[in-house]
């Protein structure tokens, strides 16, 4: 599911947040929750996304909420917003009037929710 908002648990001045999307991992009985939009951080300033995952049975003991990673597209034109969802990958749009991209850069990238590497 894609949500509108705009604030991720590391905060604003880690990751710029555009929008949000969660659904099922690849990986059996696990959740993923993906924030799409710019790291701010100057080790992985850039058009990024935030991969957090937890348990996907709501009841099972020890949930917990834990960081995958951030992984920066710098060939993306600008911060990225998911608009579509498969199985297996999202579709992100790249802002190329937003500061924080690379001019001529590409407006439309792929994420793989398995190997979590842009196309």
């Amino acid at each position: 599911m894609i949500s509108d908002a705009h604030q991720s648990p590391l905060g604003g001045g880690v990751f710029a947040t555009s929008n949000i999307w969660d659904g099922p991992s690849p990986v059996a009985g696990e959740w993923l929750v993906v924030f799409a939009g710019a790291s701010t951080t100057d080790a992985n300033k850039g058009p990024a996304v935030l991969v957090f995952a937890e348990a996907a049975d709501t009841n099972a003991p020890d949930q917990y909420f834990k960081e995958v990673g951030v992984y920066t597209d710098s060939a993306a034109a600008g911060p990225l917003s998911v608009v579509s969802a498969d199985k297996t990958g999202l579709t992100l749009a790249a802002d190329a009037t937003s500061a924080g991209g690379v001019a001529g850069g590409k407006t439309s990238v792929t994420f793989d929710l398995s190997t979590h590497t842009f196309g």
